[in-house]
Formats: structure tokens, sequence, C-alpha cells
């Protein structure tokens, strides 16, 4: 099973964001491609985001 994006790349992608106050970087392992159906705090998360 290939990754859409690998760590190293979310990684980058985080540090060039970190000064913002509005970041928040959440990484799911082990739960593949499909997090947003079976990570038990991802919609929450989601929804926190829209809301906000």
């Amino acid at each position: 099973m290939q990754s859409v994006l690998g760590a190293d790349a979310t990684m980058e992608i985080a540090q060039a964001l970190d000064e913002r106050k509005d970041f928040r970087l959440y990484m799911y392992t082990g739960y593949g491609r499909a997090a947003f159906d079976t990570a038990p705090d991802y919609r929450q998360r989601l929804a926190g985001f829209f809301s906000a």
C-alpha cells in the first residue's frame, strides 16, 4: 500500500506552517487512507476546524 503523502513531505509542509497560531498537525499512523472512517477523533477534529 502506498501513501498519498509520505511522512517526510508532511513534516516539510508542517515546518513551513509551524509559526501560524491556527496550525495544528495531526498524523494518524496505522489507519491507511481510511483515517476519516476509522480514527476515533478524526470527525470531531474536522467538525471543530469548520466551526471555528
